[in-house]
């Protein structure tokens, strides 16, 4: 499940995940940088340069609970960021390039029966909001997300690795639908 996620994720795509939430990003444009004489650098060359000038996103990984989980917890990240960045719309009220988790691919890659993987899959986040509203504390890594819940308070974190990496010239490409 980790790689499935991490690598959908490092492909442009964000993962669904039913009833446990959704690995995503959040995007924050900046407007096009003009090009300037100043900065004009006759050693490289100009497709490099206006790709440069072009890369204005700045990506952020993210993890949204879904609302059977959100439910169950009192706090976690997506409350103070459901209102409208002022660059686009955000992932919070629109899932931008997501696809729902297939427990095929997992299936095959863990040498399973597909309907044994979506049977683990639904048991694994009915048993996170069982847990949750027990009040239990948990502490999940699922690919590059660490999901912590401490009563009923959700916290996610990324690798600070994995997120630089989201905001190179060549990963921002992955996202843009006109390229592919």
């Amino acid at each position: 499940m980790g790689h499935y996620i991490k690598e959908n994720l490092e492909g442009g795509r964000g993962i669904n995940y039913r009833d446990f939430g959704a690995f995503a990003f959040e995007v924050d444009t900046d407007k096009v940088k003009p090009a300037q004489h100043s900065n004009f650098d006759i050693t490289k060359e100009l497709n490099n340069q206006r790709d440069e000038r072009m890369h204005n996103h700045k990506i952020r990984p993210c993890f949204v609970p879904d609302k059977k989980l959100q439910q169950m917890l009192l706090r976690y990240p997506g409350k103070e960021e459901i209102s409208k960045p002022q660059s686009q719309h955000s992932i919070y009220q629109k899932g931008f390039n997501m696809i729902y988790c297939n427990p095929v691919p997992i299936a095959a890659a863990a040498e399973l029966d597909r309907d044994v993987t979506e049977s683990i899959l639904n048991t694994f986040a009915r048993a996170v909001c069982d847990l949750t509203e027990l009040g239990k504390s948990m502490d999940i890594l699922i690919g590059p997300c660490h999901i912590k819940i401490n009563n009923r308070n959700m916290t996610h974190s990324f690798p600070s690795n994995f997120a630089s990496n989201l905001n190179n010239t060549e990963y921002e490409k992955n996202l843009k639908k006109s390229l592919k």
